[in-house]
């Protein structure tokens, strides 16, 4: 894939929600990002399940399963204490270096997931209005989405919270208005108060979803007060790249045997490749052995197929290092 200009790369203090600020090459203004690395349960129905739940969530933040970004923008005053007027904007975070161990440093550098800007670059979400007053930050209203991290989405949220001094770090206000659909807490299994899943667990405590998140008018969710906590990080645009089609290697329009045999070439004989992105045929970031052998299991075993763009051309919705800088059948 072919990276935007330089001149469009905005370093940002990126606090640790998960949060990666997006890539603006007309804005003057500064940022500060933040990247999320606490999510607490404080209220709704969940709130019952709360001493099990926040110990899973804070297990999968700490795995790296999802990494939530904010940036502060339009930021008039460098201290990020007081600005009459501001936005946030939130993104889903790629971990360069996929080591999860240094996302909360205060320096780690997240790419902003393509998925999460439109076309032009922009931020998909937004708050606002918004402002800084001594330290406390209200903006909104907009829908926060943690559903990588814990499966939470939070429509209509004002976000409120105090900034430490350049932004160092965050913490929200209690947040309410979110809702975790029961089907996902059915997959989670409860560690041992007693067997099967947290939906199990809800059940047994006689705790009910109360929330129709689909309209059907029947609730099919548990409601959920959150508490977010965020660092400073660096924030870098997203790779927007080249249309392709997934598993052709040798960028000739079709997916069969020879994309495997390029693959092959390309990782041991030293050939050449147009378009990483269409060679990486398991979509993990990277092209090595496991891209061939995914893809004649794909062609010749019933194997799985190679996840989107996938029977038509379009860019990659992964975000990672990898390149397409030619890709001629498209």
């Amino acid at each position: 894939m072919s990276g935007l200009p330089c001149a469009v790369v905005v370093t940002a203090i990126c606090l640790c929600l998960g949060v990666t600020p997006a890539a603006s090459a007309q804005t003057t203004s500064t940022s500060t990002g933040l990247v999320v690395d606490g999510i607490d349960v404080v209220g709704g129905q969940l709130a019952v399940i709360g001493l099990v739940l926040n110990p899973i969530i804070g297990t999968a933040i700490a795995d790296g399963t999802a990494r939530t970004l904010l940036e502060i923008r339009d930021l008039d005053d460098p201290t990020v204490q007081n600005d009459p007027m501001v936005e946030v904007a939130t993104y889903t975070g790629l971990d360069l270096d996929m080591d999860p161990a240094d996302d909360f440093s205060g320096t780690e550098p997240f790419m902003i997931d393509a998925m999460s800007v439109n076309p032009d670059g922009t931020p998909v979400v937004v708050f606002t209005p918004g402002s800084i007053t001594a330290g406390d930050l209200v903006a909104g209203p907009a829908t926060l989405d943690l559903l990588g991290a814990v499966g939470i989405s939070l429509t209509g949220v004002l976000l409120e919270g105090t900034i430490a001094p350049n932004g160092a770090s965050f913490t929200s206000d209690p947040i309410q208005g979110g809702a975790v659909p029961a089907v996902l807490l059915d997959q989670i299994d409860n560690p041992g108060l007693i067997p099967g899943s947290l939906l199990d667990l809800l059940i047994f405590f006689g705790t009910n979803p109360d929330v129709d998140l689909d309209g059907d008018g029947t609730n099919d969710a548990f409601s959920v007060d959150i508490a977010i906590t965020a660092v400073s990080c660096v924030i870098l645009p997203p790779i927007l790249g080249t249309p392709f089609e997934r598993g052709d290697c040798d960028a000739d329009g079709t997916t069969n045997i020879t994309d495997a045999v390029k693959s092959l070439q390309y990782l041991f004989l030293s050939d050449t490749i147009l378009c990483e992105s269409a060679c990486d045929a398991d979509d993990d970031g990277f092209v090595n052995i496991t891209d061939p052998v995914a893809l004649l299991q794909y062609l010749f075993a019933a194997g799985v197929a190679p996840p989107a763009p996938i029977g038509a051309c379009d860019v990659d919705p992964t975000a990672d290092m990898l390149t397409c800088d030619m890709y001629p059948s498209c």
